[in-house]
């Protein structure tokens, strides 16, 4: 497809930011995940204005839609998925703010722009499952278990979609700083280190009426959207880790020599360099697909195609570099664990298959 020119111009800035701000400390990052490390990133990508990307510019935003957010977030994952991870979870939480009253979406844009509690932010899909909402003295109480959430180490609020006890669909905002919410333990999963996933615990925390940003049918419609545009920004994430996996990989091949001879004049290895950027390019165009309203592309297929497809990508680049490709300062086998949680995220792939098919 044919993207806007200051789309692009945008992206060619977030990629040399990223080279500069990621390439070198991400394997850091890795070994040891300190937050304080990603929120220094996250401060110094406001210069950029990176986060207000979605943002409104009436409210001091750039005000590109979610096309440009992706591409974006691709770029960030050519260097660091565990990083572009937390922009892929703020983009989404920040989706449904645009449906909130005037007065409360003035105040939700401004406190990102503004850095309020750190301007990150997150989103909850599945409260319904997990949580309870009742109202009593005229506020909302919320009360139960998250499933495992990103950016919960980092955000000042997430949008939580859950359902009242009248059954009511329900979009809140709810502050990580209110009185009863805390964070389950860091769940250590394989990859994306520097955005630990955690559950958030809910104990009686109350939230004023405006809290909620839609209810009813409005709502449903609205997590809809987000969980879709949730998926398209995963496969971003993992079409810039697929990329990075194959430039390594073929520029390995070119300097690597075996048997007399460089590895790409191998005939086996040129046909896995062929298949990888067959793959690559599938994927990259499924993607971007997404994007045009009459395609028709399915959000659930393209995560789970990209995702699949980047990790066999990375895979074949890590067997490419043989035993070199194991080793961590290589970077290959960070990429092989950070797509690999990409692959979960937001629901299994095969179960995302099939939810997609209506019987």
């Amino acid at each position: 497809m044919d993207f806007p020119k200051e789309y692009l111009q945008v992206v060619k800035e977030i990629e040399k930011f990223a080279v500069r701000e990621l390439r070198e400390p991400a394997l850091e990052w890795d070994l040891n995940p300190d937050p304080k490390h990603l929120l220094a990133f996250w401060e110094k990508s406001r210069s950029l204005d990176l986060p207000f990307i979605p943002v409104p510019e009436r409210f001091q935003g750039v005000g590109y839609g979610p096309l440009c957010q992706a591409m974006a977030v691709e770029a960030l994952a050519r260097q660091c998925p565990g990083a572009a991870s937390v922009f892929v979870h703020h983009f989404a939480g920040l989706f449904p703010v645009q449906f909130a009253e005037e007065g409360r979406q003035s105040e939700l844009w401004r406190g990102v722009t503004n850095g309020q509690g750190g301007g990150i932010a997150g989103v909850v899909l599945d409260g319904e499952h997990a949580l309870t909402l009742t109202m009593k003295n005229n506020d909302w109480v919320i009360n139960g278990r998250s499933s495992l959430t990103a950016n919960v180490s980092y955000a000042g609020w997430m949008c939580v979609f859950t359902k009242a006890n009248n059954q009511e669909n329900l979009c809140l905002i709810v502050p990580l700083d209110a009185p009863g919410v805390s964070l389950g333990p860091d769940s250590e999963l394989p990859g994306l280190k520097i955005n630990p996933f955690r559950s958030l615990v809910f104990k009686d925390v109350k939230l004023p009426p405006d809290a909620v940003i839609k209810i009813s049918e409005t709502s449903q419609s609205i997590k809809s959207q987000t969980r879709d545009l949730l998926h398209a920004f995963i496969a971003a994430a993992a079409l810039g880790a697929a990329r990075t996996a194959f430039e390594k990989a073929l520029a390995y091949a070119k300097e690597r020599y075996q048997y007399g001879k460089i590895i790409i004049q191998h005939q086996e290895i040129r046909r896995m360099l062929g298949a990888m950027r067959m793959n690559l390019d599938a994927a990259r165009a499924f993607l971007y697909a997404y994007f045009d309203e009459k395609s028709g592309v399915h959000a659930a297929h393209v995560k789970a195609f990209c995702t699949d497809a980047a990790f066999n990508i990375v895979v074949d680049a890590i067997q490419i570099h043989g035993g070199y490709g194991y080793m961590h300062e290589q970077g290959l086998e960070k990429l092989m664990r950070d797509v690999k949680v990409l692959q979960v995220l937001g629901g299994s792939n095969p179960q995302l298959l099939v939810d997609s098919i209506k019987g």
